[in-house]
């Protein structure tokens, strides 16, 4: 496996969950955890980052807060693993918060919800769980749900508005490449191909019922082609479709792509007139201080 695949998915799923518009971010949550917050429930992304006992950093995937309700912490995994349960315990822990009784004289500890979702291969039994043994009381089994991607199809996606794991579908057929041979690549070759377009069809026909807006359909587009390129690129048979997918030629030529490259061109232009203003200024303090030293000559 690529070193710099697992940044890559924890990096995009955070770009889409920050960067998405609020509706589409809402409905991502609403489908994973099957609440109902509404359209425009305020949302914000407090700090993930936290110090374990080791003093060392340890940083979760994504934590999403809705106006005065709970918190929502997403984690992303390419396979299940034995110690994942104690990883989310710990997160789940660092991210609770301590709020008081009415009278204030005790606190209660409230977690996160949690979502552990596995790219390619997850757990037989989807709900993970963890027994708690507290020493003369009673114990107590904490559990958290996850979702396996692969079992998934695009229309149970659009079905739950889990647009935002659309662009990580693509990531499916990598497990097959590594022992087929040349033949079976060109096969996976095509369904990676059919299975592109598919997804951008559906992305369109989301932004025409305005389930997503045109920059949210952009952007998981330009998600889409990214995994597949960094996912791909070093198999000689994905070169054909990875060029008819450019991401830059199609960035170029996409409505927001088109924005962006307007909005660059107008940072640049006003990083130079902010250039030239400061010169201005400093040719306008060195003749101001000409002229004192002229005047004070002349005295």
């Amino acid at each position: 496996m690529q070193k710099d695949l697992p940044e890559l998915f924890d990096r995009t799923f955070k770009f889409l969950i920050t960067r998405l518009s609020r509706p589409a971010v809402i409905a991502a949550i609403n489908g994973l955890f099957h609440t109902e917050y509404a359209a425009d429930t305020p949302v914000n992304y407090p700090n993930t980052e936290f110090i374990n006992k080791a003093l060392k950093k340890k940083v979760a995937d994504m934590l999403v807060h809705f106006g005065e309700g709970s918190d929502h912490l997403i984690e992303l995994q390419l396979h299940a693993d034995t110690q994942m349960i104690l990883r989310l315990f710990d997160y789940a822990y660092q991210a609770s918060k301590p709020v008081p009784a009415q009278d204030r004289h005790c606190f209660s500890l409230h977690f996160p919800w949690i979502m552990v979702i596995y790219l390619e291969s997850g757990p037989k039994n989807e709900t993970l769980s963890l027994p708690l043994h507290f020493p003369g009381q009673m114990s107590y089994t904490y559990t958290v749900n996850s979702l396996t991607l692969s079992k998934y199809n695009l229309n149970d996606l659009e079905e739950r508005r889990l647009y935002v794991l659309m662009p990580y579908l693509v990531v499916s057929l990598r497990k097959n490449i590594k022992k087929a041979d040349h033949e079976t690549r060109e096969k996976l070759t095509e369904r990676l191909r059919d299975l592109i377009r598919e997804i951008h069809q559906t992305l369109n026909a989301a932004v025409k019922k305005g389930l997503l807006t045109d920059e949210d359909g952009e952007k998981l587009k330009a998600a889409t082609m990214m995994m597949s390129r960094e996912v791909y690129r070093k198999y000689e048979e994905f070169k054909e479709v990875l060029q008819m997918f450019s991401l830059e030629e199609w960035w170029d030529n996409s409505p927001y792509g088109k924005l962006e490259k307007q909005k660059l061109e107008v940072e640049q232009r006003l990083q130079e007139s902010e250039r030239r203003l400061q010169e201005e200024r400093q040719q306008r303090l060195d003749l101001e201080r000409k002229l004192r030293e002229y005047e004070a000559a002349g005295k």
